[in-house]
């Protein structure tokens, strides 16, 4: 980005970045603020921590975004790099994965097993290949913990999302979707009130 796109130094991206983000925090003391980097797998690890150290520095961001803007991290290197960010920054740290490569499901599986934040669309819906779909998130983490993801999401409302969602933008519903098997499945028909 910095040589095809905006052009900018590292320098620069954070007296910018610094300046947007206190702006932003003045104008909405009570916001949840995000800074996140585009593509922090393929950038040089050294001069993303640069950016991320001195963004946390500044006290105004709530959450650290890392992206895996072309779907090539693998979960070892998410691991590491939010790893990394636990112990160098005290922002929360929130997960962004695409899914060229097929990883963004257990990228964000990962993520989520390290207590963070994860971004997800309904159906996957996203640029080229897409980003972390919902509906397959939700149905590995069942896999894993069953009793959590009952508690914590409303997984009986997710078939009739991927419907209107699907309606709205003019798709089919893939045949391989998660909520489609499932739709006749005893994840449907447990009690999924949100908790208060």
């Amino acid at each position: 980005m910095r040589q095809f796109s905006h052009g900018k130094s590292i320098d620069e991206i954070i007296e910018l970045a610094g300046d947007v983000l206190t702006w932003i925090r003045q104008q909405a003391p009570e916001i949840e603020l995000r800074f996140s980097t585009e593509d922090s797998f393929r950038s040089e690890e050294a001069e993303l921590l640069r950016v991320y150290l001195a963004i946390d520095r500044l006290g105004v961001v709530n959450r650290l975004g890392i992206a895996d803007t072309v779907g090539i991290a693998s979960t070892s290197a998410v691991t590491r790099l939010v790893g990394t960010l636990r112990r160098l920054t005290t922002a929360d740290i929130e997960f962004h994965g695409h899914n060229d490569s097929g990883c963004a499901i257990a990228n964000a599986l990962r993520h989520w097993r390290l207590r963070h934040h994860a971004d997800t669309s309904v159906l996957g819906i996203g640029e080229r290949n897409g980003i972390t779909p919902l509906g397959g998130l939700i149905a590995r983490m069942y896999t894993l913990d069953r009793a959590a993801v009952l508690r914590k999401y409303c997984v009986d409302r997710l078939r009739a999302l991927e419907l209107l969602v699907a309606e709205l933008v003019g798709v089919d519903i893939p045949f391989n979707i998660p909520s489609r098997a499932t739709a006749r499945s005893p994840i449907r028909r447990a009690s999924m009130r949100r908790p208060s």
